[in-house]
């Protein structure tokens, strides 16, 4: 993994860790697109753009029924499916990709 790619990605995990949502969105692609779909309830959904996802995360994160462990899996395919509802799948590709 070239050197920027790792400092984005630990950046991005420290800033997750910290539970500061708008630095690790700022880390995002302006134009992502992300899906979090679940059998039991639609927690983030699915749809297109940085702000989008840090207010649909921020909504999520707030909610005290969800106050559980959650992390953050980066995966090397798109449409990696985990069955647990607290853990989010994104490629690495739709991490890193910068417009």
């Amino acid at each position: 993994m070239h050197l920027q790619n790792y400092v984005l990605v630990s950046d991005a995990y420290d800033a997750w860790k910290r539970g500061d949502i708008e630095a690790f969105g700022d880390l995002l692609s302006e134009h992502i697109a992300f899906s979090v779909p679940s059998a039991t309830s639609t927690y983030v959904g699915a749809g297109t753009g940085r702000e989008e996802l840090k207010r649909r995360l921020r909504a999520f994160l707030d909610k005290s029924v969800y106050n559980a462990p959650f992390g953050l899996l980066v995966t090397l395919d798109d449409g990696v499916s985990v069955p647990d509802p607290r853990i989010v799948p994104i490629s690495l590709s739709a991490l890193l990709w910068l417009s």
